[in-house]
């Protein structure tokens, strides 16, 4: 097995390499990948196992980026249904008091009827 520097990694390494980086304690990445890690994983892993990674990683950016949007939406909707039921409580408020005041003028109404009623006769 080669890797980057150039020099030949013993069977052991490789298995101490492996059990580190399956114990989740790896040594941090300085720069990123490198073409030549690039080149070294499909070497190593085989082009199937890197594209397979590959579908993962994009099947769950795109998991990740609809479960954002779907969050999104939902804030909205629920910030749409308080400004909605504001909305119809103000339009009820508005109906009691419209009520109210046409209950008053036919009071009114009647009364001015009823004035000019024992007037005229």
């Amino acid at each position: 097995m080669g890797n980057i520097s150039g020099r030949t990694r013993s069977k052991d390494e490789s298995c101490l390499m492996f059990d580190l980086f399956a114990s989740g304690h790896h040594p941090p990445i300085e720069d990123g990948m490198t073409s030549s890690d690039i080149i070294e994983l499909v070497q190593t892993l085989g082009a199937p196992l890197i594209f397979a990674g590959l579908a993962f990683w994009f099947i769950r950016y795109q998991f990740d980026s609809s479960a954002k949007e779907r969050q999104t939406f939902i804030d909205r909707d629920e910030a749409n249904d308080v400004r909605a039921f504001e909305l119809a409580d103000r339009s009820n408020e508005a109906m009691n008091k419209l009520s109210t005041a046409v209950d008053l003028n036919t009071k009114a109404v009647e009364s001015m009827i009823n004035l000019l009623g024992k007037n005229l006769r």
